[in-house]
């Protein structure tokens, strides 16, 4: 189903690139590309699990223009939607704004993570909220039931926390990861 889309895709963005090579203005443009969600290793639909790593590993490449002062190399582990934003700024030559530097997705803290969470499941559990935070190392899920009107945990349903050999994520039962995960 993809594979003709992203035919597709390659063509245009070759026809894009030729033609800003023929008028000169290739080495001149920024371009970035992502998408809205990238692939999972191994994903299977429906495993509780899969939602997680299609939305921890988006695609995200950019070609910067000559005139860049500041190159801003994406993050290995990303979120692309927030990549984007810290390099559009970069290139601009603009500090972000201060709403945006107080996110936490922002703090230097938390900058060797990646997030991704769902509120509302496939089984439309609406009280259910899963998280995964992942570091390139291990990925750690959670799940919980909220109170959406008091933003509160009612009840902790489960932790998982899994360790990357390379290839593949195998559940791990590292309690002392699993804490410091819980913690950030």
């Amino acid at each position: 189903m993809y594979e003709s889309q992203l035919q597709q895709l390659d063509f245009q963005l070759g026809l894009l690139v030729r033609y800003l090579k023929s008028v000169g203005e290739y080495e001149s443009t920024a371009i970035i590309l992502t998408g809205d969600h990238g692939c999972g290793i191994s994903w299977k639909k429906h495993i509780a699990d899969a939602l997680y790593e299609e939305r921890l590993r988006v695609p995200l490449v950019v070609k910067y223009p000559d005139w860049a002062n500041l190159v801003e190399e994406p993050k290995p582990i990303v979120n692309s939607s927030v990549e984007i934003q810290r390099i559009a700024y970069a290139l601009l030559g603009k500090e972000m704004p201060t709403y945006l530097q107080g996110l936490p997705q922002y703090e230097a803290a938390f900058g060797r993570y990646a997030f991704a969470e769902s509120i509302m499941n496939p089984n439309r559990q609406y009280k259910k909220h899963s998280m995964a935070i992942m570091d390139g190392r291990y990925k750690f899920l959670c799940e919980n039931e909220i109170d959406w009107r008091q933003c509160i945990v009612e009840r902790e349903l489960s932790d998982r926390l899994y360790k990357w050999d390379g290839n593949t994520y195998a559940e791990t039962s590292d309690g002392t990861m699993a804490a410091q995960y819980r913690a950030v």
